[in-house]
């Protein structure tokens, strides 16, 4: 519909644009699906690029427990 008229219009790659959609759409799923507090640590590593201690503070896990949140959510191939 709409889209693939305003991408025609722009030159745009059709194939590449609703791929990125799809990626976009399949992201914000994935976020909602799990719990605040896995979504803030996941965020805070992989966007804000901060370490594991720093977190484990933020949200009052031990190091540990926070790191173990992060790598158990099975989302971290995903970012790599």
């Amino acid at each position: 519909g709409c889209f693939f008229e305003i991408f025609l219009l722009l030159g745009l790659d059709i194939s590449w644009q609703v791929l990125q959609l799809a990626e976009y759409e399949a992201l914000r799923q994935a976020l909602q699906e799990i719990k605040e507090q896995e979504r803030y640590i996941l965020l805070a590593r992989v966007i804000d690029e901060k370490g594991f201690a720093e977190i484990a503070d933020e949200v009052g896990l031990s190091y540990k427990g926070t790191a173990a949140v992060y790598y158990r959510k099975g989302l971290i191939p995903c970012f790599a």
